[in-house]
């Protein structure tokens, strides 16, 4: 479609018709999702979303009021103002740089960047509860927004954006549903537990959660997540199966 007198566009294409001829044959059954690549896409686009979820990201937007307080002349819900105002300019620059940087180095980036933010903040927290710490709500306030604004700007897009690449179109509907399923339940069961578990064991503990479901998606990530950036779907699906397309690559290259 591009340039068909280009060899690597027609072997593209050529890889490109194979691919969905192959799909098209495939019918809704246990057969189609016992295939090694579907299991795996599977496997990848749920456990992500589950643990993004677990990221804290859907019980800071519901609680953040809670978090805030009166402070320096602003009120808690002026400071929640100012946290959904820079996460609104986060998801805007969002899509200037996500096709400047591999998926994989994105996402370990940013889940190791908040693990670090939330063991911070439960650690803060642990030492407020005995000592006073100067301008503590300043700094609950800016660690708080630093993690929303990089969850925003990567984590939210690369659930979206890897769903899309990693799930063949055999099932894509499926496997859509079952990420937003398992996305909407991680959710759920943060936002339901945030207040009993602050209630009964202080709130740094939430932040010990979320700190380690951002820890286990680094490590999922690092040893399961295949690159796709720059990728064709073909291309991507044939890694998923363990197989190399060494012509087509070389190619490329």
């Amino acid at each position: 479609l591009r340039d068909m007198n280009d060899p690597y566009a027609v072997k593209e294409f050529e890889a490109m018709k194979k691919n969905i001829e192959e799909e098209k044959t495939r019918t809704s059954s246990w057969a189609t999702y016992r295939s090694k690549e579907v299991i795996r896409s599977l496997r990848l686009v749920v456990i992500i979303s589950f643990l993004g979820a677990g990221c804290g990201y859907p019980v800071l937007t519901a609680f953040v009021t809670k978090l805030f307080s009166n402070w320096n002349g602003l009120t808690a819900n002026q400071w929640s103002m100012m946290y959904g105002i820079l996460q609104l300019i986060s998801v805007g620059t969002s899509s200037s740089i996500m096709h400047k940087f591999n998926r994989r180095t994105l996402m370990l980036v940013a889940c190791s960047f908040i693990a670090v933010i939330h063991a911070g903040t439960a650690a803060l927290y642990c030492v407020h509860s005995t000592y006073e710490i100067p301008h503590f709500s300043l700094i609950i306030f800016v660690m708080l927004t630093a993690f929303s604004c990089v969850y925003a700007m990567f984590m939210f897009a690369l659930i979206g954006i890897l769903r899309g690449e990693l799930l063949p179109q055999s099932v894509k509907m499926i496997g859509s549903g079952w990420s937003a399923f398992v996305l909407a339940l991680g959710s759920f069961i943060n936002t339901r537990t945030f207040l009993p578990i602050s209630e009964a064991f202080g709130t740094e503990i939430n932040f010990v959660i979320f700190s380690c479901s951002a820890l286990l998606l680094a490590v999922f990530t690092y040893f399961d997540l295949p690159e796709t950036r720059g990728k064709t779907l073909v291309e991507i699906q044939n890694e998923l199966k363990g197989v190399r397309d060494d012509k087509l690559e070389s190619s490329h290259l």
